[in-house]
């Protein structure tokens, strides 16, 4: 809060569960950002929807430079029941996946554990 009252162009990007789900210490500052600063064109809020399971099989496949019908659809859920569907968390569990080399080629010619 020190630094947006100090700022004259401060750009803060923040990234979360959505706000209804979140329990938070003080949100007296988000609220002022919410309420007051929206009319004075210094606060813009930008809600992105959730990716589709079909999105995360489309990441994952282009991460991967494999086609999409070749993951294993179980890959495929425990992505995005991990990431619930947001791009930011879905791409950090893809790079996390690719370093930790769990994936590979299975006997039914599908990319899986």
């Amino acid at each position: 809060q020190q630094l947006y009252e100090r700022g004259q162009k401060l750009f803060i990007f923040c990234l979360s569960r959505p706000i209804t789900n979140l329990v938070l210490n003080d949100n007296g500052l988000l609220k002022h950002l919410q309420q007051e600063e929206k009319n004075l064109s210094r606060y813009t809020e930008i809600q992105l929807l959730n990716f589709t399971k079909d999105n995360v099989r489309d990441l994952l496949a282009m991460a991967l430079k494999i086609p999409g019908e070749k993951l294993n659809d179980e890959v495929c859920e425990y992505l995005y029941d991990q990431s619930g569907g947001m791009p930011c968390f879905t791409q950090e569990i893809i790079e996390n996946l690719m370093q930790s080399q769990l994936l590979g080629w299975r006997e039914d010619k599908t990319f899986g554990w």
